[in-house]
């Protein structure tokens, strides 16, 4: 594939019905989309960037993203967010969300993907997304699973960062934000990802860097610019190693970079 004769590390895509100006132009399905990408590639790290509640439940997801980091030999990057309003938000037919339900929507359909993702067999009744005797079968290649990179601009958002992320990625000036510039925008997002990260208990061992890059088999992972590094083990729902790993299955990824805006 060209993009990594041109020595691309990623390719990320957009998972939406349709996107602004392209709504009446092709668009293909974002997970099919990364399933040819993942055949025809060999070292690309590949992911939605981001998938989100909008028309998404974490029960058929999960077995997409299973099937994914199957097909790329554990090169998976799972971008996630709240969603947006407008566009596909309401392609179903649904009343919008007020912010409050959105944000707990989140946090819920987050939540419920690390579990379907990391245990072998999840039940789960929630307000929003529940799970009966759904079964993982088989393990994620990349264990305990995919790299979760969650897209936070706001406290409630970056808590759920803090909790369940290995990345973090912003859009950088938010909507009717009062910052006068990007770099003033994210210096703020990231000293509120620092301060959800204190509370959840993941704050040792960060490092300082730009845009780095950290091995999947070996954490801490890195986020964006201005950035730091969190371990992956250090937080209440984490597990204790990370690695290319599954039954019978040994794969080494390559690295991952978080540097992308998430929509």
């Amino acid at each position: 594939m060209r993009a990594e004769s041109l020595g691309l590390h990623a390719a990320y895509t957009y998972d939406h019905l349709s996107w602004r100006s392209f709504r009446e132009r092709p668009w293909f399905e974002a997970m099919t989309t990364l399933a040819a990408a993942a055949v025809a590639t060999s070292t690309l790290r590949l992911g939605p960037l981001v998938t989100s509640p909008n028309f998404r439940h974490p029960v058929p997801l999960a077995k997409e993203l299973l099937t994914l980091d199957d097909l790329s030999g554990g090169r998976l990057v799972v971008g996630i967010g709240s969603g947006g309003t407008g566009f596909d938000a309401g392609a179903l037919g649904a009343a919008p969300w007020a912010a409050a339900e959105r944000s707990a929507r989140f946090r819920e359909f987050t939540s419920l993907l690390d579990q379907l993702l990391t245990r072998a067999e999840t039940t789960s009744v929630g307000s929003y997304y529940s799970a009966h005797d759904v079964v993982r079968h088989p393990a994620p290649i990349t264990s305990p699973r995919p790299a979760f990179v969650v897209s936070a601009l706001g406290p409630r958002a970056m808590d759920v960062a803090a909790e369940f992320g290995q990345g973090w990625v912003t859009t950088g000036v938010a909507t009717g934000g009062a910052h006068p510039t990007t770099e003033a925008a994210v210096a703020g997002q990231v000293a509120d990802l620092d301060a959800a990260l204190d509370t959840r208990g993941r704050s040792g061992r960060r490092s300082s860097g730009s845009c780095s890059t950290a091995s999947a088999t070996s954490p801490p992972w890195r986020r964006s610019t201005p950035s730091s590094t969190w371990p992956v083990g250090t937080g209440p729902s984490a597990s204790p190693s990370w690695s290319s790993t599954g039954p019978s299955r040994t794969r080494r990824s390559p690295p991952i970079r978080t540097c992308s805006s998430a929509s």
